[in-house]
């Protein structure tokens, strides 16, 4: 290594000795050895190489050496150096290339270095250039390379230099002698540093595991002894973390795969080799994480290893050979032959070591093995004592003098662990003193009372009260089990506390000890009641949590076989589609199969009938040729041998015959060939009359879809274009009839007032002058006034009705349409599909099946009145004139608007929101109640449970705490969210809300009535829905004061069914409609009753019957409550009433049906009269129609 020397002795020698001894040895200069030019370093700094070598003779003349033995050991240490310079050649032979010593030189230096050690020549060169091979009793002779040889060189030299380190070590020992009792001795240990250079071998692994073993030495004693002793005496001082190298040291020396280990179970195969050691290294530790994968063009030569300093890369070459630290037996022989005594005592081992028993494997002897435990015994040694440690840091890597590198520094710093050192030593507790020392310094002169009182306490105790006695703070010391600690730079407050000066200072400390006893058992007796409370908390909290989770699991068993009996439904009804399907289609296959194969079978017959006359045409057309020739034989005899005439004509007849029935035969051949074809023409024209047909059908079908699908369309766009049509005429219809001027109210909004004509009854017109003060003062609105008023216009009754614009006959034909078009119940928009449906109908959409609920509407402020889930109606917009109300208490009673308010839970309802998910809604049953009133007036209010949390948060912000406290609101639930859409509708759960928001809203509304008169809640107005509906009240009872000075009705029930239809047309998309109680649903009967005798009494055309029209308003917005009230499946309806609802509702549509036959006998009346069109009927949607009917 550059800068770097070899062993002191070795330059020692060469400066130091006499010329005499040079001489003798043959000695020069260091540039002429080769074991001392590789640095080019050849003197150390501040080092005097001839002193030191004259200190090192009278070391040894002082340790009882005599000239003989250190001119041995000079001549030894020569030896080397001239060894070193051997150097070697290679020439081929048969076996290969083998080492040679042929310049002169080399030869020189073997003959001087055999000489200095008391050997042969020849034998020192034979044992360094060949090995011997034992095999079954068999000696085998290997020549060694150049390389080998050299290896095999300074293994021997490394072999004596050590050897005779250790044999004058050992008589050093002699000479000094050893104490059988040894004492206690102080050590110091001097170890070289890490190694990093570029090429790394098996020298430098030992020395950095050196290094690895003394840093974990230098952690436990640094700081896990420390840690453990503040574990010990019960001190906390926070967590530390260091460096930790333990698992480094493990994967160097760990048994059996650390990376020494593996060195000597590769050395003990029969052939050993780096490379095989290598690819086993990388095989075991290829996860380690202190062990890093190298490139991988280098994992062939080398492997890494991170050390606490570093990652330091190690080449293999020659680990096998430098790691054995046998000798081998002719090397033994040699050395064992010096002339020499001291070198053959070198090898005094191998010459006393016994033959090795048959059957019994030598063990073989390894520098790792032998490494690792002289590190262990050093280890021992170390842990054994008390070890302080001095840390040398080099300022920079330059070697300069005078240059600091700081970050060089700090890397030296972090690498051996100084900054985790200086963090304990800022937490820890370094100066420390035992109780029984502080205790025998003060129980002895403490007065007997204060001996006393302490008498019964522990010296822990006793301590405590000297350090507050003394005023010690708090964070400057702890208490252990045995000892005090104070943190550094508190040892002052120690020397105050042991040196008192009992005379002056004595009593003012014993009194402030004597307080803090005082002070310490009454803080005793206090924890005590209080661990009791927090012990009984503590078991109603565990019983709490015990019931939560007996709950939790009940519901889960539930929920889970639910879920599973619905997954295994589903399943079975999918197999069950799945099948019938499957077995459809298998028969439509077989049917196919069985057409096409009849249809086969009945070409091959035609094929095979065809083929059977062509073969008989072609027999006849054979006979007939067979026929021909036996004529033409015939003629030729009777030609050459004059046969007789008669037998001439003969033959000529039968030939004649043949060949008339050969041509029939060839006819009928014909005719079967074409009824061949035929067959076969009829047959394919079957299957494509088939395939025709289901074309043809496919095609109906698509075109029948397409053909409904514009139908549909296109009456929509007809009954649009009605309605329009409808509502122009109308419009026309009331603007003929009278003048609209538009006026101020004294609300100071404005408003269109009908002027009153004078074609109308004076009856009509002292009403109209009514029905202007009414929409003058405010009691009813611009919506309202506009549907009273074509009751007022008509004509008298012996004038004839205005025939009023022609329409053409598609608007006939829509008006007619919705003139016949029954619907009783109320029209709501299904918030999932956006279809109109009635409530007549059902509560569930007729197109999607969702439940009609009013559809959220846009998220609002508080101030907004529609905010908490209010929604404009559709037929008219009410306005609310009334300003919010303020809450006050009138005795015991909720005071607003001028009448007594009351609110309860009404109950609960499961509704679904647009993507089908269910949901609650919590109701309440709201009343108001005027003074001057014996009875209240209900409706309901719903909201979701977020609803009433936004109320509680709104109301957080408006109430001050200092003014009022307002109640705690129920909590969710602690499993919200977790099964979406399930967990918060479940029974108990909504049970226990249903419950806390019970308790909630009747806690606010008595804190909202005991407010200052300075400070409203418009907030909770309107989560109520108060004033609106206290208006609506209002002008009810306003108008019912004028009705009974007008028109009286023909039973006093009819009143209040007025009322409740008031009211029930009043009802907010939000507010849901309740059923009848028994005093209401025996108004609605005697409404239904007296509208069944008028419709039989009235004559004329019923629309304009006022007390008809009246009646029929009122129960068709009765109507809706009354379903309410007769479905067996509404949990709100009142089981006992149920039978007179249904009663109720069954005479309620007989007498709209008896209605609607009452109109089109009138229409059938105005079409046989001749009459250009009969009277508007009214336009659902239109609110200035000519004539309002509820009837359709």
């Amino acid at each position: 290594v550059d800068g770097e020397r070899n062993f002191h002795i070795f330059y020692q020698l060469l400066q130091g000795g006499s010329v005499q001894s040079k001489a003798e040895f043959k000695l020069t200069k260091p540039q002429d050895y080769h074991y001392l030019n590789q640095s080019n370093c050849y003197v150390a700094e501040d080092t005097n190489d001839k002193a030191n070598y004259n200190a090192v003779v009278h070391g040894l003349i002082c340790v009882g050496m005599d000239n003989a033995k250190q001119h041995t050991i000079f001549s030894i240490v020569a030896g080397l150096l001239h060894m070193g310079n051997v150097e070697f050649d290679e020439e081929d032979t048969a076996e290969g290339e083998a080492a040679i010593v042929q310049t002169t030189a080399a030869v020189h230096a073997l003959t001087t270095a055999a000489a200095l050690l008391g050997l042969d020549a020849k034998a020192m060169l034979k044992v360094i250039t060949e090995r011997e091979i034992v095999t079954r009793g068999e000696l085998f002779v290997v020549r060694r390379n150049a390389q080998n040889a050299v290896y095999a060189r300074d293994a021997i030299a490394k072999s004596i230099y050590g050897r005779l380190f250790d044999w004058i070590i050992s008589q050093v020992n002699i000479s000094l002698g050893q104490d059988p009792q040894p004492l206690p001795y102080i050590g110091v240990l001097d170890i070289f540093g890490f190694e990093s250079f570029q090429r790394n071998d098996f020298e430098q692994l030992l020395i950095n595991y050196t290094n690895e073993v003394l840093q974990r030495t230098f952690n436990n004693q640094v700081f896990i002894a420390e840690m453990e002793l503040y574990k010990r005496e019960g001190i906390t001082v926070g967590r530390i973390d260091w460096p930790d190298n333990r698992e480094c040291v493990e994967l160097i020396a760990s048994k059996p795969t650390g990376i020494l280990q593996l060195l000597d179970n590769e050395a003990a195969n029969p052939k050993p080799t780096d490379a095989k050691f290598l690819a086993l290294l990388h095989r075991t530790h290829d996860k380690n994480p202190f062990f890093p994968r190298p490139h991988p063009k280098d994992m062939q030569e080398m492997f890494i290893v991170r050390h606490f300093a570093g990652c330091v890369s190690y080449t293999v070459g020659a680990f096998i050979d430098k790691n054995n630290d046998t000798i081998p037996k002719d090397m033994a022989d040699l050395f064992l032959s010096s002339s020499f005594p001291v070198v053959r005592d070198l090898f005094a081992e191998e010459a006393n070591e016994k033959a090795v028993a048959p059957g019994k494997k030598k063990t073989l002897k390894s520098v790792a093995a032998k490494f690792t435990k002289q590190m262990q015994e050093l280890v021992d040694t170390l842990d054994g004592t008390r070890c302080n440690f001095i840390r040398c840091i080099k300022p920079n890597a330059l070697m300069k003098v005078g240059y600091f590198d700081p970050r060089y520094v700090v890397g030296q710093l972090r690498c051996q662990g100084i900054m985790q050192t200086a963090q304990v030593l800022k937490v820890g507790l370094p100066t420390r003193v035992a109780y029984s020392e502080l205790v025998g310094a003060y129980k002895k002169y403490m007065p007997p009372d204060a001996q006393r009182l302490f008498s019964q306490q522990s010296d822990a105790t006793l301590i405590t009260a000297i350090l507050w006695a003394f005023q010690v703070p708090n964070d400057s010391f702890k208490l252990g089990i045995s000892k005090l600690f104070f943190k550094a730079g508190k040892i002052s407050l120690l020397d105050a506390i042991l040196k008192l000066n009992w005379n002056t200072d004595g009593p003012r400390i014993v009194g402030r000890m004597k307080l803090w006893l005082a002070r310490r058992r009454w803080r005793v007796a206090l924890a005590k009641v209080q661990s009791q409370l927090e012990l009984k908390s503590m078991l109603r909290r565990i019983q709490y949590r015990k019931d939560a989770v007996r709950r939790i699991q009940i519901w889960w068993r539930g929920f889970s076989v639910r879920h599973q009996f619905l997954k295994q439904k589903a399943a079975a009804v999918t197999i069950q589609s799945v099948f019938r399907g499957h077995k459809g289609r298998q028969a439509f296959k077989v049917k196919k199969v069985e057409m096409i194969a009849a249809a086969n079978a009945r070409a091959e017959e035609s094929r095979r009938q065809a083929e059977e006359a062509k073969r008989a045409q072609e027999a006849a057309q054979r006979a007939a040729e067979e026929a021909r020739r036996q004529a033409d034989h015939a003629l030729r005899e009777a030609q050459l041998r004059a046969v007789a005439d008669e037998e001439r004509r003969r033959m000529e007849e039968d030939a004649k015959r043949a060949e008339a029935e050969a041509i029939s035969l060839a006819r009928a051949a014909e005719v079967a060939v074409r009824e061949a074809e035929l067959a076969a023409t009829e047959a394919a024209a079957a299957v494509e009359h088939e395939r025709q047909a289901e074309r043809k059908a496919m095609q109906e079908a698509h075109d029948l879809e397409m053909r409904m699908i514009r139908e549909r369309e296109e009456a929509q766009k007809r009954k649009e274009q009605a309605l329009l049509d409808a509502a122009a005429l109308s419009a026309g219809l009331l603007g003929g009839l009278a003048t609209v001027n538009a006026m101020n109210s004294t609300q100071g909004r404005n408003v269109s007032v009908v002027e009153i004509p004078e074609n109308i009854s004076a009856e009509n017109k002292e009403q109209l002058k009514q029905l202007n003060e009414l929409l003058l003062s405010g009691a009813i609105d611009q919506a309202e006034y506009e549907e009273l008023i074509p009751f007022l216009l008509e004509a008298p009754q012996d004038h004839a009705p205005a025939a009023g614009p022609v329409l053409t006959a598609e608007e006939q034909e829509s008006l007619n349409r919705l003139y016949n078009t029954q619907i009783y119940g109320i029209q709501i928009r299904c918030p999932a599909c956006g279809v109109s449906n009635n409530t007549a109908n059902g509560n569930n959409c007729t197109e999607c099946g969702s439940m009609l609920t009013a559809a959220a509407g846009e998220h609002g402020s508080a101030a907004d009145h529609r905010y908490y889930g209010a929604r404009t109606r559709s037929m008219s917009t009410l306005a609310l004139s009334t300003p919010p109300g303020t809450f006050t208490m009138d005795g015991a009673r909720v005071s607003i608007h001028g009448g007594f308010f009351q609110c309860g839970m009404h109950g609960t309802q499961m509704l679904q929101d647009e993507n089908y998910a269910e949901y609650t809604v919590y109701v309440l049953r709201c009343g108001w109640q005027p003074k001057e009133s014996s009875a209240p007036t209900y409706w309901l209010i719903s909201h979701r449970f977020s609803v009433f949390e936004k109320l509680h948060k709104d109301l957080k912000h408006k109430i001050p705490p200092t003014v009022a406290a307002l109640p705690s609101f129920p909590r969710k639930h602690r499993l919200g969210g977790m099964f979406a859409g399930r967990t918060g509708n479940s029974n108990e759960i909504v049970e226990e809300r249903k419950q806390g928001l019970e308790r909630y809203m009747n806690e606010v509304i008595d804190i909202c009535a005991r407010l200052p008169s300075t400070l409203a809640v418009p907030e909770l107005d309107r989560f109520l829905n108060l004033s609106r509906q206290v208006q609506q009240i209002q002008r009810q009872l306003g108008m019912l004061a004028g009705i009974e000075g007008g028109v009286q009705p023909s039973n006093v029930h009819l009143e209040g069914a007025e009322a409740l239809a008031a009211r029930e047309q009043a009802r907010l998309p939000t507010e849901l409609p309740t059923p009848l109680d028994e005093e209401e649903l025996g108004q609605t009967e005697e409404a239904v009753h007296v509208l069944l005798s008028a419709i039989r009494n009235a004559q004329g055309d019923l629309r304009r019957n006022q007390e008809v029209q009246t009646l029929l308003k009122v129960c068709v917005q009765l109507q809706p409550r009354l379903q309410m009230s007769a479905n067996l499946d509404n949990p709100f309806a009142n089981v006992e009433l149920i039978p007179r609802a249904m009663q109720c509702q069954e005479d309620l549509e007989t007498t709209i049906g008896l209605y609607n036959d009452s109109l089109l006998a009138v229409t059938e009346t105005y079409t046989i009269s001749g009459a250009n069109q009969p009277p508007a009927p009214f336009v659902p949607g239109q609110t200035n129609s000519y004539q309002r009917s509820y009837g359709y």
